[in-house]
Order: C-alpha cells, then sequence, then structure tokens
C-alpha cells in the first residue's frame, strides 16, 4: 500500500506519470491503476482488523435492555465478556499494527479515517445496545 502510494506520488511529482501515459498503448489511465492498486491493497489491511469487527458483531451481544430492567448475573457476565473479548482483540492487534508505518502523513489520514469508520462507529453502536 505504502509502495504503490509513493511510486504514484513520485511518478506524478516528475510528470512521468504523463510521459508513461502519453506513450502507452492501451487506454488504461496509470494513475486510476495505481489509485485501484492502493484500495485493493487497504481491503487486504482492513482483514488485519476483521477479528475486531467479529467481537462487536451482533452475534457476540446480548438483546437490548431498557434502563428500568435489572440484569441477570448471566447477562451481566456476557456483557463483560463481550468487553473483555473486544479489549483483549483490539490490544492485539494495535500491538502488531504499531510497527508498521505510513510516512505520507496525507496517506496516513486516509488511513486512519477509515479505520475510524471500520472500527469507533460500531463500536458507539455496540455500546448503545448493550
Amino acid at each position: 500500500m505504502n509502495n504503490y502510494n509513493y511510486i504514484r506520488n513520485n511518478l506524478k511529482e516528475s510528470e512521468i506519470l504523463n510521459l508513461l501515459q502519453e506513450n502507452q498503448h492501451d487506454s488504461v489511465d496509470l494513475d486510476l491503476r495505481y489509485i485501484d492498486w492502493i484500495h485493493k491493497e487497504m481491503e487486504v489491511y482492513r482483514l488485519w482488523y476483521q477479528p475486531i469487527l467479529d467481537a462487536m458483531s451482533d452475534a457476540n451481544t446480548p438483546t437490548v435492555f431498557r434502563e428500568s430492567d435489572k440484569l441477570k448475573d448471566s447477562q451481566k457476565d456476557a456483557i463483560k465478556s463481550k468487553f473483555k473479548i473486544f479489549n483483549f482483540t483490539l490490544e492485539e492487534q494495535l500491538r502488531v499494527q504499531q510497527k508498521w508505518t505510513i510516512p505520507d502523513t496525507q496517506f496516513r489520514d486516509w488511513v486512519k479515517e477509515g479505520n475510524i469508520e471500520a472500527i469507533v462507529y460500531k463500536y458507539e453502536d455496540m455500546c448503545k445496545k448493550i
């Protein structure tokens, strides 16, 4: 992902991308091809946090309770277990991903925004359901 982004940006800055595009025999836009490759790599990257999404899935969520309802001990245990699994999975994924670097700040922000959309909003939804 980093490599495709780096190559694309450097080709664009040096205007080599335009030269390659002009001398290309087919009509495929090289810039769009690099963007497509970046998006495909992003999909592979998103597989890394699939276990986190699985931990938040509705299948693992107890039913929604009204505030006036008293929770049974088994229901409390189920909720605690769900958060324990989520926290463990998140910490494990963060431990691995903190070793990764994305030098391009604009690209890093784009990846962060994708993470927020995929994880934080679903986490908020999970909390509302419990």
